[in-house]
């Protein structure tokens, strides 16, 4: 009973009758929504088998004791033996489990997305630098123009031909003038 820390009306109860305690005991759990843990109360906390021996059990009856009430703690918990009041504690139970279960996930979520949305404005920053220095250098090639060695378009042209350098002219020219005498026609093609 000292190891139990019992109140003084457990003990009358013990002492009145050998139901009066278990009577007693299911009286305060029925008073209470949750059940009744080792902080609660030290008389529901686990007891070891050297804890019996040091109360003066042998080794024998202390593990018997330990069996049996073991026994008798499953057939308490299982649902088919289970008051409304053991089921709705349960389900207090699991709604405090599931609860702290989606508050710990709500918060990987938030700091997940606090961290993706810093990368994302790091993304941002870099490709609207990018973006800067792409339409400076357009507008750079626009005031300058574009320098290219491409033909010009259909219609367009003269600039780019008096630019070659004049050897570069005298090779079109010899080229196009083979040609029209027949010497720089391509060989025919077998079996013509």
């Amino acid at each position: 009973m000292e190891k139990a820390a019992v109140s003084e009306e457990m003990e009358q109860a013990a002492e009145s009758s050998c139901l009066g305690f278990r009577l007693k005991r299911k009286q305060q759990e029925d008073l209470q929504v949750e059940a009744a843990t080792p902080e609660t109360n030290p008389g529901v906390a686990i007891v070891a088998n050297l804890e019996l021996r040091k109360m003066g059990c042998d080794a024998m009856t202390a593990e018997h004791l330990l069996e049996e009430c073991q026994l008798y703690v499953q057939s308490e918990k299982t649902s088919t033996h289970a008051s409304q009041l053991n089921q709705v504690r349960e389900f207090v139970s699991m709604l405090k489990k599931t609860s702290e279960a989606l508050d710990h996930h709500c918060r990987q979520l938030e700091d997940g997305i606090v961290e993706d949305q810093e990368e994302l404005e790091e993304c941002l920053d870099r490709l609207k630098g990018s973006m800067e220095f792409a339409f400076d250098g357009f507008h750079d090639l626009g005031e300058t123009g574009v320098d290219s060695l491409a033909p010009p378009a259909l219609g367009q042209g003269g600039e780019m031909k008096q630019k070659l350098p004049a050897s570069m002219l005298e090779t079109i020219r010899s080229d196009a003038m083979l040609r029209s005498t027949g010497f720089g026609d391509a060989p025919p093609a077998i079996g013509n």
